[in-house]
């Protein structure tokens, strides 16, 4: 397998509070294993990405969120490893990361009850 030192990262934002810390992250593990990062905004699910993009600039591909369909195809026909974060895109060759909130509460609050603990609060915007 052939080393990748040129890591692509493909977000529909990098301002907002859930994209920013983790495209930090990544940059800083890459820069950690010397690799150089390519970072590109991709704009809403929607918009139609008919624009050439310069797939072959990275080695690899992390898709955060959302991304073109056309995106999706270009990164999957481009043969590079792609990983996508926080999003199910049903295309066969790219690897998920996802998040189970609801599950993750769950099993933190049956631990937490276990523990003997009986007082909770919530402290979160009304969106969650």
């Amino acid at each position: 397998m052939k080393r990748i030192s040129r890591i692509g990262i493909i977000a529909p934002l990098i301002s907002s509070h859930y994209e920013a810390p983790l495209v930090a992250a990544l940059y800083r593990a890459a820069t950690a294993r010397k690799m150089t990062t390519v970072l590109v905004r991709s704009m809403h699910q929607d918009f139609a990405y008919d624009l050439p993009l310069a797939i072959g600039s990275a080695d690899a591909w992390i898709v955060i969120q959302r991304a073109a369909p056309s995106l999706i195809r270009r990164l999957v026909e481009s043969g590079r490893p792609t990983c996508a974060i926080g999003n199910d895109f049903g295309q066969p060759g790219i690897s998920q990361v996802q998040c189970d909130n609801r599950g993750g509460i769950i099993t933190a609050m049956k631990h937490l009850y276990q523990k003997g603990h009986r007082n909770f609060a919530f402290i979160g915007g009304p969106r969650h």
